[in-house]
């Protein structure tokens, strides 16, 4: 992964919908122009972190569109994930003024769960407690998403230590979470194992909340 050009052509590879895929077509174009790049492939880490403020320069007269954009860029990182030199990029994102697209970026991490669980965790403990209610609903939720994988041994381990310093409101929001999870039917796949998880995270409270 050397440039923007690699990571779009990685994201194509998602099979995007064509609204997206319009959206991030556009972006490297605007981006270029912005930099005074002849391409994407020009675009290299060193330009990495510029990207986002070239997007909004580039749509100085429309702030959806700017956010729009974005919001494309936060999601082809988070299908490659926050590295090589990417993080810093998503990090800018995750400090935006935009209330949606933090939490668009934040949630993008969802699609690392299975392949990079560590990378994902330290995000999760970095905004579990944020005082930013988007980001910290974002990182509940991203929980609740470890607890219905295959990696929900590496959650589990950190909720035990967690359960000892976090207020009960945490909780009741991972238990709610967890439960419309398990109630949702655009998550069929997912049902028996989220109500598992639910099981999980009331046997254990209860059992804490008794020492």
């Amino acid at each position: 992964m050397q440039s923007l050009q690699d990571l779009y052509d990685y994201y194509l590879t998602t099979i995007p919908s064509p609204g997206k895929l319009k959206t991030a077509s556009s972006m490297l174009i605007h981006v270029c122009k912005i930099l005074n790049l002849n391409s994407a492939e020009e675009v290299t880490e060193d330009y990495y972190k510029e990207i986002p403020a070239a997007i909004e320069r580039y749509h100085h007269t429309s702030t959806n569109l700017a956010v729009q954009e974005k919001s494309v860029l936060a999601e082809m990182i988070g299908h490659y994930g926050p590295k090589e030199g990417w993080e810093k990029t998503f990090d800018i994102l995750l400090s935006d003024a935009d209330e949606n697209l933090r939490q668009f970026a934040l949630n993008a991490l969802e699609y690392q769960i299975e392949r990079d669980p560590d990378r994902v965790l330290t995000y999760i403990g970095q905004f579990k407690n944020s005082n930013d209610d988007s980001l910290r609903d974002t990182a509940i939720h991203l929980i609740c998403v470890f607890l219905c994988s295959s990696r929900q041994k590496k959650i589990k381990s950190l909720l035990l230590d967690w359960l000892k310093d976090e207020p009960v409101s945490f909780y009741d929001s991972l238990l709610f979470q967890l439960q419309k999870c398990a109630s949702s039917r655009f998550n069929s796949g997912r049902k028996d194992e989220c109500q598992a998880a639910y099981n999980w995270l009331l046997e254990t409270f209860k059992a804490n909340s008794h020492k």
